[in-house]
């Protein structure tokens, strides 16, 4: 609510504007929050309420700092620009980012649901899956070029997947790193898939 002049007369000038739930018309009378609020204020002020609809937050204000009415009721912002001209009620409203969900949805959060959802065993799957998949293929990249996985097939896969977990986890081995140009371009982009992984499941 926004004040203009002192409120001696018996008949108070409100300028308003169309935001619902703020100001409106519904069923041809004047309603909304900021409206029936003043409208309960004058109602135990014993003031009768006059109220102009303006097109326009401009013009609303302008009524009030131009004295033609004595005061405004919709959303107003509170800005240091408008308090030097214009006096404010006490804030009646405070906004700010919400997130909507469907009520089925709104449940206690449980850390036991959360260790035991599908969510994080599909996460935990793909991540070992990324990892095993991504050791082997180093190995068939490097075998021949870095002496860690010089090793026979069957020998092979644990030490690759520990390897590629190291990677990922600590940054890999300074010894263990890879000598050919493709073991190095697909150690990057091991490093960035699992980061990419891992971000999904964040986000979810």
């Amino acid at each position: 609510l926004l004040w203009g002049n002192a409120l001696a007369a018996q008949v108070v000038d409100v300028n308003t504007v169309t935001r619902p739930p703020f100001s409106m018309i519904e069923n041809g009378r004047e309603t909304g929050f900021a409206i029936e609020l003043l409208q309960e204020i004058a109602h135990r002020q014993g003031w009768d309420l006059a109220v102009h609809r303006k097109d326009t937050f401009a013009e609303m204000l302008t009524g009030v700092r131009d004295a033609e009415v004595d005061l405004a009721a919709a959303n107003i912002s509170i800005t240091s620009a408008r308090e030097a001209e214009m006096d404010f009620s006490q804030p009646v409203f405070e906004s700010g980012l919400q997130i909507l969900v469907q009520a089925a949805d709104v449940r206690e959060p449980s850390l036991m649901k959360a260790l035991l959802s599908w969510d994080l065993a599909l996460a935990i799957g793909l991540a070992f899956l990324l990892l095993l998949v991504g050791g082997m293929f180093m190995w068939a990249l490097e075998r021949r070029a870095q002496p860690y996985f010089d090793r026979p097939l069957k020998e092979a896969w644990f030490p690759s997947f520990w390897w590629a977990l190291n990677l990922v986890v600590n940054g890999g081995f300074e010894e263990r790193v890879p000598r050919t140009a493709i073991g190095r371009m697909f150690g990057v982009m091991l490093v960035l898939s699992s980061l990419f992984i891992v971000s999904i499941f964040v986000a979810n």
